[in-house]
C-alpha cells in the first residue's frame, strides 16, 4: 500500500464497518434477528448484508454492543 496513513476518521469509519460485519454474522446466526433483517431486505428491495449493515447503524450503542 502507499505510504498515506489513514485519518482518524478514515480509521474510525473503518472501525464502524468491521462492527456491522460482525453484527450481520450474528444476524446469520440468530433466527430472530435473521427474520426482521429479511423481512427488511425483501421491502426495500435490497440484499440482506446492506439491510443488516442499515440496522446496524441506525440501532442505538446497546444493538453495537452486542444486545439485538
Amino acid at each position: 500500500m502507499s505510504r498515506v496513513k489513514p485519518s482518524a476518521a478514515q480509521r474510525a469509519q473503518r472501525k464502524r464497518m468491521k462492527e456491522a460485519a460482525e453484527y450481520y454474522r450474528r444476524v446469520l446466526q440468530d433466527p430472530v434477528l435473521l427474520k426482521r433483517c429479511r423481512a427488511i431486505a425483501k421491502q426495500r428491495k435490497i440484499p440482506l448484508p446492506a439491510a443488516a449493515a442499515a440496522e446496524f447503524f441506525k440501532a442505538g450503542r446497546a444493538t453495537r454492543s452486542g444486545e439485538p
